[in-house]
């Protein structure tokens, strides 16, 4: 291809070449680079993309976006704009990524031909797509990289979906017996030929159920011996994101698996219109069987939902400290678990977060300003569930044990409406409220002095029995809600 001679530097295509890195003259690293004018154009098509020559680059290449020009003339460097908008991998729904046998010149579409890693598939997205189609990721390899990606939801059903691969299965069997978890009885899980210590915190999957999915949940901690843990009901959904249901496993195969891990998301949604089919749903962005927690000797990371609008939905998601949910935004989170003893999952400024089977083991929830919050089928083990001021949350159905401290505290500004709310083991009050605290059905949740400090009111310590009280103090308050 004849570049115009009289055109500027930095508009001179030069040619096209078929890969960034292969062998032989087609590839971008052996072009000839000695009669290009500097700001020189070539279209690599393994990647769809522009490179310009910067002869005074030193950037340091990784043959990816920085490629070194022949005989040491500089280096080449990916546009960020291929001069298409919308890009041509847009439309492309199904990806993979492999971080060990992946190649970030690969198409993407398939496992054979997986990327290396997440970052090149958001450089393929470009900046800011519009996601009209349904967009499957999924992680063949756990990642050393943080998802991220910001992008435009629009019309019927378009989101990006990320799916974690099990890497490794722990330990499998079958139940023999399951407490479905309601008021004032734990959910717990059986399996009279199973040693479950090892397993505590993971995610439990369950096969052969004749099911279109595999239902998921998370165990917490053994009860009674190593035979028996702490559950909630498997989950699945009918079909991509509707159609929630739980299931009864006894008998059903299960299997304990390490899930695939990242350091975290940072996702951004804007939506340009439901569309008639997402009107209740409004996702945008899925995170399914993935850890979430934070890698082994990683910087713990950093988890942002959408921003600008849409929802994101976690699935069967593992996540640790330092997970913070910025808004406006709706967040849903089914399935999932926090765990590891990294600490507090914390949710802010969120306009709508829905918890449904949501298991917690080692770690803990802190709702912070601005949120509002539905907890339904959750359990908590060893940490709190903190409410900090400005945040207001619907209880339908929560059981709290063994709390370093108070299962649940309530800062002052925070407002709770409590339907069933029930637990007991802590080494503090049941409840801690400094807040406004409306029951339905009152708490039968304990303290470490079952009787006496079940709850604490702005600094009293009340039974059960003494409530509805209002502290004349400081105007904190447990009422029957009207």
């Amino acid at each position: 291809m004849k570049t115009d001679l009289l055109a500027p530097a930095d508009l001179r295509v030069v040619g096209s070449r078929a890969t960034i890195a292969g062998a032989g003259q087609f590839s971008l690293k052996a072009m000839g680079t000695g009669k290009l004018p500097d700001g020189a154009l070539v279209y690599v098509q393994s990647v769809k993309a522009y490179f310009q020559l910067n002869r005074g680059s030193s950037a340091a290449p990784d043959y990816i976006s920085v490629v070194p020009a022949a005989l040491g003339n500089g280096n080449w460097h990916r546009l960020e704009s291929n001069f298409a908008d919308p890009s041509p991998w847009v439309e492309q729904s199904d990806w993979y990524i492999d971080a060990i046998g992946g190649n970030d010149e690969s198409d993407g579409a398939t496992s054979a031909t997986a990327l290396a890693t997440h970052a090149e598939f958001e450089r393929r997205m470009g900046k800011l797509p519009t996601v009209s189609v349904p967009i499957h990721v999924t992680l063949l390899t756990s990642l050393s990289e943080t998802i991220r990606l910001r992008y435009r939801v629009s019309g019927d059903a378009a989101y990006v979906h990320w799916k974690g691969t099990p890497q490794s299965v722990l330990l499998s069997g079958a139940p023999t017996a399951f407490t479905v978890p309601a008021n004032n009885v734990e959910g717990l899980l059986t399996d009279a030929t199973q040693d479950f210590t090892s397993a505590v915190g993971r995610r439990i999957r369950f096969t052969n159920t004749g099911l279109n999915t595999d239902p998921k949940t998370f165990i917490g901690r053994l009860r009674g011996g190593p035979t028996v843990v702490r559950c909630v009901d498997p989950i699945y959904y009918t079909s991509y994101w509707s159609g929630l249901n739980t299931i009864d496993p006894v008998g059903a195969p299960y299997q304990i698996e390490e899930q695939c891990s990242v350091w975290g998301f940072d996702i951004q949604v804007d939506r340009d219109n439901t569309g008639t089919a997402n009107e209740t749903s409004l996702v945008g962005a899925v995170l399914e069987d993935l850890n979430l927690a934070g890698c082994p000797g990683s910087v713990a990371h950093t988890a942002y939902a959408p921003s600008e609008g849409g929802k994101i939905l976690l699935y069967a998601c593992a996540v640790g400290a330092n997970c913070n949910v910025y808004g406006p935004a709706r967040s849903e989170w089914v399935a999932c678990s926090s765990r590891d003893g990294t600490g507090a999952a914390g949710l802010c400024n969120c306009e709508e977060l829905s918890f449904l089977c949501h298991h917690h083991s080692g770690g803990g929830l802190n709702i912070g300003f601005g949120s509002y919050v539905t907890l339904n089928s959750n359990q908590l083990d060893e940490y709190p569930l903190g409410f900090q001021p400005g945040s207001s949350a619907v209880i339908l159905g929560t059981g709290l044990y063994d709390s370093l401290g108070s299962g649940l505290g309530l800062s002052p500004g925070a407002t709770v409406l409590v339907q069933r709310l029930w637990g007991e083991g802590h080494s503090g009050p049941g409840v801690t409220v400094s807040g406004t605290m409306q029951y339905v059905n009152k708490p039968t949740v304990t303290g470490d002095t079952p009787g006496v400090n079940d709850a604490n009111v702005g600094g009293v310590d009340r039974s059960w029995a003494q409530i509805p009280y209002v502290n004349a103090n400081n105007l904190a308050r447990i009422t029957l809600a009207v």
